[in-house]
């Protein structure tokens, strides 16, 4: 179980109609979970399960996301991890404090449920009375065979060309854009009756000009072995 829980919540991390105003600079989220009925029907508290994952790292109280045009740095502060997105490589590359020499490479192009099952998620729109930061919100919601994504955003709002995206199909992440042209205010992920729902709740946006070494990888040689059993989507890299 202690695995499993910490398993899915690292999984959930892992994510400008050309315009001038889209968004680049910083965006922290605060992050919150709650537990599905079958859980709490085992035993299982919101109090355990953060306190499991303080021993495996520390609970992820905030996110930040630091975006440039194409490209965006997702970190985790508490437990030191980070992913770098190249938009001209169209790859997640994923690193972990407690496995420095290793990187996970993600191919965005990859629809998993699509790989899968054939079939794409369904996403819809819905209009909502909720107000986040002083931003009435809709919101768009990406369905799959195992759980939902929620999108809160604001018109006009962090707006952000979807062009830059339009390859990102992992996570639908260039659907939503298509829709919102404009990053999220709050992300609802759910899985499915015996899962956390993850909550991330904007806390602050700075707008800034961001340095492009911060997208900078380091030089690295891929590792074949690793790499045979990954999904099909992920290969595995050694820092050289």
């Amino acid at each position: 179980m202690k695995r499993t829980i910490v398993f899915y919540i690292l999984t959930l991390f892992t994510a400008t109609f050309s315009f001038a105003q889209s968004f680049e600079g910083i965006l922290s989220y605060s992050v919150d979970i709650e537990l599905s009925a079958k859980m709490k029907e085992k035993g299982m508290t919101k109090e355990t399960v953060m306190v499991i994952m303080d021993e495996d790292g520390g609970f992820p109280e905030t996110i930040n996301y630091k975006y440039k045009g194409g490209n965006y740095v997702l970190e985790v502060p508490k437990s030191g991890s980070k992913s770098i997105y190249i938009g001209a490589k169209n790859t997640l590359y994923s690193f972990s404090k407690d496995k420095p020499q290793l990187i996970t490479a993600t191919d965005t192009s990859v629809n998993l449920e699509h790989l899968m099952y054939g079939i794409n998620p369904s996403v819809t729109t819905e209009e909502t009375d909720v107000i986040i930061n002083g931003k009435t919100c809709k919101k768009i919601v990406i369905s799959w065979s195992n759980g939902t994504y929620e999108y809160y955003y604001s018109d006009n709002y962090l707006s952000m060309d979807p062009a830059l995206y339009k390859d990102f199909n992992y996570n639908m992440w260039n659907a939503y854009l298509k829709i919102s042209k404009a990053l999220p205010l709050r992300i609802v992920k759910k899985g499915g009756d015996e899962s956390i729902t993850l909550i991330m709740n904007l806390e602050t946006a700075s707008y800034a000009k961001l340095d492009d070494a911060i997208f900078n990888l380091p030089a690295m040689r891929i590792d074949e072995e690793l790499s045979a059993i990954m999904p099909s989507n992920q290969k595995t890299y050694r820092k050289l």
